[in-house]
């Protein structure tokens, strides 16, 4: 997973680095070991990171200046701050499940939420999109393993708007994922 939230992070840095403007507070909700909000934080540092995971992740999370590392349960309550991050994260739950996480990311932020995850194409699929597969094995994957999915445009609308966010964007990356920005 570090590995994947490396390659993903810096995709975002590097042809999205405007979603982190106005964001001083980020917290990295289900933020594993914390590479992303490491490499985030290096990138913007006038980011004050919050690695939020469960207590024996934190734990053994390495320390970093800019990043504190706080243990909870995302389906209780998120940390406050102006934004929220979610990198391969939602995919992991069913629909239900994700829109309870989402409803405790908006009752904790202020601007918006960043969901960093595959968007599966349907009939608008850009031509010699080379991750088109790749999104799709992983869809293969989750619904072997998890209770989640993959979604297309249309089910992450369907998550966004149940979980009470106005208005939702995707910025489409030359990488795996997309950056979806969910606004109160």
């Amino acid at each position: 997973m570090s590995c994947i939230a490396a390659a993903s992070s810096a995709a975002v840095v590097e042809q999205c680095p405007g979603v982190f403007d106005g964001i001083s507070s980020l917290v990295d909700v289900g933020g594993g070991d914390g590479t992303a909000l490491r490499i985030l934080v290096k990138a913007f540092p006038w980011i004050r990171g919050i690695n939020f995971d469960l207590s024996h992740v934190v734990g053994v999370a390495p320390p970093c200046d800019g990043v504190e590392r706080v243990a909870g349960d995302m389906f209780v309550a998120v940390p406050k701050a102006d934004a929220a991050f979610l990198m391969s994260v939602l995919h992991d739950w069913n629909d239900d499940e994700c829109i309870e996480i989402l409803r405790k990311c908006k009752e904790a932020i202020k601007e918006k939420v960043m969901i960093v995850e595959a968007v599966i194409g349907e009939e608008e699929e850009e031509d010699g999109d080379k991750y088109s597969d790749v999104r799709l094995a992983l869809d293969m994957v989750m619904l072997a393993h998890t209770s989640g999915k993959e979604r297309t445009l249309k089910e992450w609308e369907y998550v966004v708007k149940e979980a009470g966010f106005s208005r939702f964007t995707v910025k489409h990356i030359k990488a795996i994922p997309a950056v979806i920005e969910a606004y109160p």
